[in-house]
């Protein structure tokens, strides 16, 4: 920005700092988003201000930024699990006597009828899961908070075969989903079990696991469930914005297999 839009000196070799005004950097902005994306331009902004403002405070130039709004960045609906994909999903095949595939099976089956975050399936103990009302207690799950979250009856029943079939048992403290060594598993083994369903299954190219780390890697799932401002408390979110996005999404049909799945 300085090099090709803030004014010069005389003689036309030198940038004159002080000269650089609001409109100058609004110029370059909107160059900038011609090009790249409202984010790109957000953050080039982000720089501006910290540079101007270093200079306010060591040379007392005013900071022709420090009113300026940053770009609003374009809100995306995202992406979503059809009917049809999540029965495919969901119909992966459990190999009778494989620990490993009833554990895969159970972990899709409870991500699909909770909405559960991959890093709040991870952190479920057996404690948390309530058969006989059909919850489960999600501990500090998103923004620290605890929550009760709905789960079905065919989730249910995929926990109970991977409990009875797991390499080494786990008390009512211990991890719901391990490893075949026992541990606890991982957010990342998650996302990889994930990734290979999804491809396995033909659906890997049109949505794959997201975002392990803050659980985003199922929430395809929860994005057609969980669709208006009445699911905010079962998402976890503080805010409704997270919710309402996904009012965009055609709700029906998803709703009448979502509530189909949990029966």
């Amino acid at each position: 920005m300085l090099e090709r839009r803030s004014p010069l000196n005389a003689s036309g070799d030198e940038i004159v700092i002080e000269s650089i005004t609001a409109d100058h950097i609004r110029l370059y902005l909107a160059q900038v988003m011609k090009k790249s994306s409202r984010a790109t331009a957000q953050r080039r902004l982000f720089a501006i201000k910290a540079f101007f403002g270093h200079l306010e405070k060591v040379s007392g130039i005013p900071n022709p930024a420090a009113m300026m709004r940053s770009p609003k960045i374009d809100k995306r609906l995202p992406s979503f699990l059809s009917e049809k994909d999540a029965e495919v999903l969901l119909e992966d095949p459990v190999t009778d006597g494989d620990a490993a595939s009833a554990r895969n099976h159970a972990m899709l089956e409870v991500l699909y009828s909770s909405g559960l975050r991959v890093s709040e399936l991870t952190a479920l103990n057996w404690i948390n899961v309530d058969e006989e009302v059909g919850m489960i207690t999600v501990r500090a799950g998103k923004g620290n908070k605890d929550r009760l979250v709905p789960v079905g009856e065919p989730a249910l029943d995929a926990l109970r075969r991977w409990r009875s079939m797991m390499p080494v048992p786990s008390g009512p403290n211990g991890p719901v989903f391990t490893n075949l060594r026992g541990k606890r598993i991982t957010t990342r083994s998650v996302e990889m079990i994930l990734a290979k369903t999804l491809e396995r299954s033909g659906v890997g190219t049109r949505i794959s696991p997201r975002h392990p780390g803050d659980a985003r890697a199922f929430e395809s799932r929860h994005d057609t469930a969980l669709h208006s401002r009445q699911h905010q408390p079962a998402q976890g979110s503080a805010r409704a914005s997270p919710s309402a996005r996904l009012i965009s999404v055609e709700p029906r049909p998803l709703e009448v297999f979502w509530i189909r799945r949990t029966k």
